[in-house]
C-alpha cells in the first residue's frame, strides 16, 4: 500500500446529485448504476495518482499531491460519466469540489479545517460541475491542462465557515458549462475591497446587520453628508450578513437618471447582454426569485430613484436593498439609518487610554501610522490629536486627509494649520457646516501639494470613474510630466486611491467628494475643455484598438 502524502495537498469530494430520487426510479438497477459510477471515478482518480480516502454510498473523498492532477482527474471523470450509457434513460450527474491546503494526518486518514472546506465546496456544486477554491486556482492557473479554463463564480459564504470563499468552476470542451447558481449561503460577488479596517463603527455594523436580517425588511437607507463613511459602513455590513443572500454592490456615482441606474444594476448582478431587452427588463430577469441584497451606493443624485427602487422591490420580491444617500427616498417601509460622525472625547478629557476608545481618535492614529509607522498617542500629543478630531467634527474623510500629513507635521502643527484654514472657534452644528468643514479640509490638503501634483489631481477630475494607468498617463501626463509619480504621492496623502480591477490590474480612483472638488478646480483653472478633449481622444483611441481586435477575429 502506498504511503499517504503530506504537506500541501488537493482534496476532492464528490457525490451523485439527486441520488435518492434516482434510487427510487431505478429500483433494482440502482446497484448497477452505482457500481458503474464507482468504476468510472476510480479509473480517473487512480490514473492521476489519487489516494482514495473514503467511499460511502455514492460519495468519494480523494487526495492528490498535485493540484494539476486533481483537476485533470475530475475533468476525465466527468467526461467518462457524460459519455456512459446509463440504465433507464437516466443521466448520472456527479458534483465535485476541490480545495488545496495542508490537512493533518490522523491515523489512516486526514482531518482539519481544509477537509471540511473541501466538502462544503463540493456541496455548492450542481451535477456535472467541478467547483474549485481560490487556493486550488492559484496553483493551476497559467499552467492548466490544455483546453481547460476557469470561470470566476465570486465570493461565497459556506456553511459553518466564517471566512468567505472565492470560488471558480472548471470549463472544459465536451462537458456541460451552464449550471444553476451555487448552493452556498450567498455570494459576495463584487464588494469593494478596503485595505484598512473600519474603525469606530462596530455597533452601527451590528445594528444595521440585525435590521437587514430581520423578517420583512426590504429597504434600509444609510443617510448622511459626504465624508461620513456611508459606503464603507454599507460594505462592512454586507460582509457580516449571515442569512443566505446573494449580495451585489451597485455603484451609481456615474448615473444621473433611471435608465442608467437600471443599467448599473443589470451589470452588477451579471445580467446577460441582450440588445432586445431594456436594462430594467434584464436586471429584473437576472434577479428572478433569488434572495438578494443590493447595495445601491450614491442614490441621491438620481432624481427618479424612488420610482426605480419602488419597482425593483415590487417586482423582485426576494430582493432587499441597502442604500447610501444624503437623504432618504421616503418610500413605504424604508428604514432610515443616519450615519453620524465618529465619536470625539468630551471637552477636558485628555486621558490617553480613554481617548483611544473614541472612534475619531482611533482612526487618526491608524491613518497616521500608515505614513509614520512609529506614531503613537502619548500624554504629550493626546490633547492636540483630540483637538484636531474635534475641529474636523469627527468626519472620517477629513480625519484621514489630516492624518496623512503627520508624515511631516506634528499634531500641534497640524492643529495650527487647520485652525488657520477653518477659523478658530468655528464648530459644525449641522450638515451644511460639516460639509463646509470637509470642503475646507480637502482644499487645505490640495494647497499643500506642489503645483505639478495639484495639476494632476485637477486633471484626474475629468474621469467619471476609476481609470487604468494607461488612461491616466495619456490624459493627465500630456505635458511630459510623470503622472504616475504624482499619483503615487496623491495616494500617500489620501487624496487618491488605487483599487484592483476584476482582472487584477490597478485602477486610479477618487472618493466622489474629492472628485467633485477636483472637477471644480479643473473648471476654475481653464483646463476643463482641454482635458475633456484629451479624455475623448483616449476613448477614441481605445475604441479603434478594440475595433481592430474585433476585425481580426472575423
Amino acid at each position: 500500500m502506498r504511503p499517504l502524502p503530506s504537506g500541501t495537498l488537493t482534496l476532492l469530494f464528490s457525490d451523485i446529485e439527486g441520488s435518492t430520487s434516482m434510487l427510487k426510479r431505478l429500483g433494482a438497477h440502482w446497484g448497477d448504476a452505482l457500481s458503474a459510477q464507482r468504476a468510472i471515478l476510480r479509473a480517473a482518480f487512480t490514473g492521476q495518482e489519487g489516494y482514495e480516502m473514503g467511499t460511502e454510498g455514492d460519495n468519494f473523498f480523494v487526495v492528490f499531491s498535485s493540484a494539476h492532477r486533481a483537476v485533470r482527474a475530475a475533468v476525465e471523470a466527468q467526461r467518462r460519466l457524460h459519455e456512459h450509457v446509463w440504465p433507464g434513460e437516466i443521466a448520472v450527474k456527479v458534483r465535485m469540489g476541490l480545495h488545496t491546503g495542508e490537512p493533518q494526518r490522523h491515523e489512516d486518514g486526514y482531518i482539519g479545517i481544509d477537509v471540511h472546506r473541501a466538502a462544503r465546496i463540493a456541496a455548492t456544486a450542481s451535477g456535472g460541475q467541478i467547483v474549485v477554491s481560490d487556493a486550488t486556482r492559484a496553483l493551476i492557473e497559467g499552467a492548466q491542462t490544455a483546453d481547460v479554463d476557469l470561470r470566476d463564480l465570486g465570493w461565497h459564504r459556506l456553511k459553518d465557515l466564517a471566512e468567505l470563499e472565492h470560488l471558480h468552476d472548471v470549463v472544459a470542451p465536451d462537458l456541460p458549462d451552464e449550471f444553476p447558481p451555487l448552493r452556498s449561503l450567498g455570494t459576495r460577488a463584487n464588494l469593494p475591497a478596503y485595505g484598512a479596517a473600519l474603525v469606530g463603527r462596530s455597533a452601527e455594523v451590528a445594528a444595521v446587520v440585525e435590521a437587514i436580517e430581520r423578517d420583512g425588511t426590504r429597504l434600509v437607507t444609510l443617510t448622511g453628508p459626504g465624508g461620513t463613511g456611508k459606503t464603507r459602513l454599507a460594505v462592512a455590513v454586507a460582509g457580516d450578513i449571515e442569512i443566505p443572500l446573494d449580495i451585489y454592490f451597485v455603484s451609481l456615482h456615474t448615473a444621473d437618471r433611471s435608465a442608467l441606474m437600471w443599467a448599473a444594476i443589470a451589470e452588477a448582478v451579471g445580467a446577460p447582454a441582450d440588445v432586445e431587452r431594456l436594462p430594467d427588463e434584464r436586471a429584473l430577469r437576472a434577479l428572478g426569485d433569488r434572495p438578494t441584497l443590493l447595495i445601491l451606493d450614491n442614490v441621491e443624485q438620481i432624481a427618479d430613484a424612488d420610482h426605480v427602487v419602488s419597482r425593483l422591490l415590487n417586482e423582485a420580491r426576494q430582493v432587499r436593498a441597502l442604500m447610501t444617500s444624503r437623504r432618504p427616498l421616503h418610500l413605504v417601509d424604508e428604514q432610515e439609518w443616519p450615519v453620524t460622525p465618529l465619536g470625539v472625547p468630551k471637552r477636558g478629557q485628555v486621558d490617553v487610554a480613554a481617548a483611544r476608545e473614541a472612534g475619531a481618535v482611533s482612526l487618526f492614529v491608524l491613518r497616521a501610522r500608515m505614513v509614520r509607522p512609529g506614531f503613537d498617542l502619548t500624554q504629550d500629543n493626546v490633547a492636540d490629536v483630540i483637538a484636531v478630531c474635534r475641529r474636523l467634527d469627527g468626519l472620517p474623510l477629513a480625519i484621514e486627509l489630516a492624518a496623512a500629513r503627520v508624515r511631516l507635521l506634528s499634531p500641534r502643527a497640524l492643529l495650527s494649520r487647520i485652525d488657520n484654514r477653518l477659523g478658530e472657534g468655528v464648530t459644525a452644528t449641522d450638515r451644511a457646516e460639516r460639509q463646509r468643514t470637509l470642503g475646507a479640509t480637502i482644499a487645505w490638503s490640495y494647497e499643500l501639494l506642489d503645483e505639478d501634483d495639484q495639476r494632476i489631481l485637477r486633471q484626474l477630475g475629468v474621469f467619471s470613474k476609476a481609470a487604468d494607468l494607461a488612461a491616466v498617463e495619456f490624459v493627465a501626463g500630456s505635458d511630459g510630466r510623470d503622472a504616475l509619480d504624482a499619483v503615487a504621492h496623491l495616494v500617500d496623502v489620501s487624496l487618491v486611491q488605487v483599487v484592483e480591477a476584476a482582472d487584477g490590474e490597478p485602477l486610479v480612483s477618487m472618493l466622489e467628494t474629492i472628485r467633485w472638488f477636483a472637477r471644480d478646480r479643473l473648471r476654475a483653472s481653464g483646463e476643463y475643455d482641454d482635458m475633456r478633449l484629451r479624455h475623448a481622444q483616449w476613448c477614441d483611441q481605445r475604441a479603434r484598438e478594440i475595433g481592430e481586435l474585433l476585425d481580426g477575429c472575423r
